[in-house]
């Protein structure tokens, strides 16, 4: 699901969305070691399944507060496909570094989609 939003606000639309709309989207808790799994670039396991990273889905985003990322990883068994979001939190001044404990722990499930704009553009 793509909304045009930045990676931060994606995720409070989707809340947004499942609360006004009812918009049932499986979502999968996740371990903190499961979470450091997708940190360190590791193979992840989830429910003794394993799970393919796909890509990161857009740009790192980065603020004051810290970094933004959004991996999508493959449930090999059935081909799904779940979106995890990661923030690295800034500590210190600005190249002191990040650290990874605020996350929030869920996979929630996407899909691809092929979006078609519009534009209105001066006639030649």
């Amino acid at each position: 699901m793509d909304l045009g939003l930045s990676q931060r606000n994606w995720l409070l639309e989707l809340n947004k969305l499942i609360k006004g709309e009812m918009i049932y989207i499986m979502k999968i808790n996740l371990t903190s070691e499961q979470m450091k799994a997708i940190k360190d670039e590791s193979a992840l396991i989830v429910d003794n399944e394993e799970w393919e990273y796909v890509e990161q889905d857009g740009e790192e985003e980065e603020d004051e507060h810290g970094r933004y990322y959004s991996h999508i990883y493959m449930r090999i068994s059935d081909r799904k496909c779940f979106r995890i979001n990661l923030f690295y939190t800034r500590y210190g001044y600005k190249d002191y570094g990040f650290e990874s404990d605020s996350q929030e722990c869920v996979a929630y499930e996407v899909e691809k989609k092929q979006i078609v704009k519009y534009e209105w553009r001066y006639a030649k």
